[in-house]
C-alpha cells in the first residue's frame, strides 16, 4: 500500500500484459497492485495490472501520477474498493 516511485525507465507487466482490461480471456488471476504509482521519468510502460485504491500523491489520491514524458499506461484496471 502507499505510493511507489518509479524513477527508472522500466516496463512493468502484469500477468495480462497485452490483453485489454475488459478483454475476453482476461478472467481471474490478475496482478493486483494496491496503492499508487508515481512515475517521475520518461519512457515507462505499465501494462496488464489491476491498480487498486491509489495513494496520496501531490495532494491528490491517484492510481497513477505521471510526471515523465512518453509514458505508456495500457491494458490496466484502475479501481477503488
Amino acid at each position: 500500500e502507499g505510493a511507489v516511485t518509479v524513477d527508472k525507465d522500466i516496463t512493468i507487466e502484469g500477468v495480462f500484459d497485452g490483453v485489454a482490461h475488459d478483454g475476453v480471456g482476461r478472467g481471474t488471476g490478475e496482478t493486483i497492485f494496491v496503492g499508487g504509482l508515481h512515475i517521475t521519468v520518461d519512457g515507462v510502460t505499465v501494462d496488464g495490472l489491476t491498480i487498486r485504491d491509489g495513494a496520496l500523491m501531490a495532494g491528490e489520491t491517484a492510481g497513477v501520477f505521471v510526471q515523465g514524458n512518453n509514458v505508456t499506461i495500457k491494458n490496466n484496471r484502475i479501481e477503488q474498493t
